[in-house]
């Protein structure tokens, strides 16, 4: 303990000037200022030097106190102190519970106010482990291993919050670098000197400390520990934001063109998703119709073949026959005839109904088609919308309804001409069905004709020319009826495969109406994201006023450290230190020994 206080006593005597003065032997023996006058002091300076455990508890606090004395006499100051010194002349200084006075001449006059019991504004803790194992401070000296040193502040709620709030902790380590090598030393600033290393680190205002370095280590010693606590002062000036808030302002207009963007293209979907319904429901309607085309055709190629056997028939009983024949055949082919006619008739006209849906429906296929943009969008812009959006879910569903659609127009591209060429085919089978009507119309009226010219007796001997009618007639409604049932087949296929295309409709449709709610959702999050923007500068300006402000402590007013008597404080600083690890000297050994000495005489050869 001697020891360490004598070190303290020395880093005073270092630092406060009157010191200076009283090694040198020219300290006044007594003032020479009136004690029955009063004083006048205009500012006073307070340094509060701590001794720290190595365990950061604090072992003792003394204060030099610094007043600036504007006019002589008795001067009286505050403080809750043990004891005091005087260390600017000789005179006593008297001590009244916590009221100092002190008989001063004009100028600075420093004494010291000793303080047992005392609390720091900060509670300091140091740990340390070697080779992961802890260990006390005292058993490092000469130790070798893996060293991690740990210094961690927090506020004391106990005591004043302004220091806590507005001071700024300056936490230095040193060791020599032949005896340890850093490792890890997380925010520290790494400072050489000669042999000498030294580990910095800043706690700020309102802020919590947590400092640290680990380092191989061998015959192990280290510095004392420092701890310097002093007002928060940065000589800043305001950044200048203007190239910042003008790239931002270039961003924030960037993400409102987005949104418009972002709406078109919105807009534009949901044109889409109409026209692909109309087209939707038109192909659902013209896939109806083909196959109610479809299934009439079974009935009408039945038909076909019953007249095709009724004319075998006639031809049978015409051919060869010697006596009168039964012509009542006749009849029934006519009659056959009038219901086929018939029949192609509703066939030719559920083909232009067919032929009119189709028109319709190719009409809102082409425009549906036609409004889905063409693909613009690069890999570039496609990230760089990932990069504003919050929902990437939502975007990714986009995108691949975006590429699906593009697939769609591509493809239709590809088969748009096998499309329009069902509309040439639908109406070149109407027409070819109108004349087939015609022909069986035009054969049902001669074979009337040529009955009604049979009933005549008379007539008989144009059996002859009938039969070769006939004949002739069911060689070529042969050919017919294979041309009808092939018509037939290929309106079967048709419908076949249309209702692959109608689902591939649907499924566009359903795609198309989920890329129409993904769109929405992009609207609305393009639309939260510009209103969240569209004052950045503003906002990041004020962020930066804010961030600076919490810094600027060019307001606060500085209190004593002492007594809240004390007015016109100027400076109020902390200096606080461990104890060093170091291995014994024999030189400290034998002044150890030597306690009788007068130590403070020794201190004043080193200034003579």
């Amino acid at each position: 303990m001697m020891k360490r206080w004598k070190e303290a006593t020395l880093a005073v005597l270092l630092v406060t000037p009157a010191y200076v003065g009283l090694a040198s032997g020219n300290v006044p023996e007594e003032t020479s200022a009136d004690p029955d006058i009063e004083g006048e002091q205009s500012a006073k300076e307070e340094v509060i030097y701590g001794n720290l455990n190595a365990n950061g508890s604090l072992s003792d606090l003394y204060v030099v106190n610094m007043l600036d004395v504007t006019s002589p006499g008795k001067v009286t100051d505050y403080g809750s102190y043990d004891e005091v010194t005087n260390l600017t002349n000789l005179n006593d200084i008297v001590l009244d519970r916590d009221e100092v006075e002190v008989v001063a001449d004009e100028g600075l006059f420093y004494y010291q106010g000793n303080l047992h019991e005392a609390e720091l504004p900060w509670y300091i803790a140091i740990t340390y482990r070697l080779d992961g194992e802890a260990v006390e401070a005292e058993d490092l000296a000469g130790a070798e291993g893996l060293l991690h040193v740990r210094v961690e502040t927090r506020e004391n709620q106990d005591m004043d919050p302004t220091f806590y709030e507005n001071y700024t902790l300056q936490v230095a380590m040193g060791f020599d670098a032949s005896v340890a090598n850093v490792v890890e030393a997380p925010d520290a600033t790494i400072a050489n000197a000669g042999k000498e290393r030294q580990l910095s680190y800043t706690v700020m205002p309102e802020a919590d400390g947590d400092m640290e370095f680990f380092a191989n280590v061998n015959d192990f010693e280290m510095n004392a520990i420092e701890i310097a606590a002093i007002p928060m002062t940065l000589a800043m000036e305001d950044p200048d934001t203007e190239e910042m808030t003008g790239e931002l302002r270039d961003l924030s207009d960037g993400i409102a063109d987005i949104h418009d963007g972002v709406g078109d293209l919105n807009s534009g979907v949901g044109d889409v998703n109409d026209g692909l319904r109309s087209l939707a429901d038109g192909s659902s309607d013209y896939l109806s119709g083909m196959q109610e085309v479809d299934a009439f055709s079974g009935g009408l190629v039945h038909g076909s073949a019953e007249i095709r056997d009724g004319l075998k028939e006639l031809n049978r009983e015409l051919s060869g026959a010697s006596f009168s024949p039964d012509l009542s055949g006749l009849t029934e082919l006519t009659d056959g005839l009038g219901e086929l006619s018939q029949g192609i008739e509703e066939l030719s006209g559920g083909l232009d109904l067919l032929d009119v849906n189709y028109s319709e429906a190719k009409q809102v296929l082409d425009e549906a088609i036609g409004a889905i943009p063409e693909g613009a969008l690069s890999e570039e812009e496609i990230k760089s919308l990932y990069m504003e959006v919050e929902d990437p879910e939502i975007l990714d569903e986009l995108v691949d309804n975006y590429e699906a659609a593009q697939r769609v127009k591509a493809t239709y591209s590809e088969i748009q001409e096998a499309f329009d060429a069902v509309s040439s085919t639908l109406a070149e089978a109407t027409g070819g069905l109108g004349e087939i009507v015609y022909g069986i119309d035009q054969m049902a009226d001669e074979i009337a004709a040529a009955m009604q010219e049979l009933e005549n007796p008379e007539a008989l001997e144009q059996l002859e020319q009938l039969e070769a009618g006939v004949a002739q007639l069911t060689g070529s409604y042969q050919d017919f009826h294979h041309g009808l049932v092939s018509y037939t087949d290929g309106v079967g296929d048709l419908a076949d495969h249309y209702s692959e295309i109608d689902s591939g409709v649907d499924e566009v449709t359903s795609g198309t109406s989920e890329l129409g709610e993904g769109t929405s959702d992009l609207t609305e999050g393009t639309a939260e994201l510009r209103n969240n923007t569209t004052d950045l500068p503003e906002q990041i300006q004020d962020e930066v006023d804010q961030m600076m402000a919490e810094y600027d402590k060019s307001d606060y007013e500085p209190v004593s450290f002492v007594s809240d008597k004390n007015d016109q404080v100027g400076v109020v600083q902390f200096v606080l230190r461990t104890e060093a690890i170091e291995l014994p000297d024999e030189e400290d050994d034998e002044l150890e020994e030597d306690e009788d000495e007068n130590w403070f005489d020794r201190i004043l050869q080193l200034f003579n």
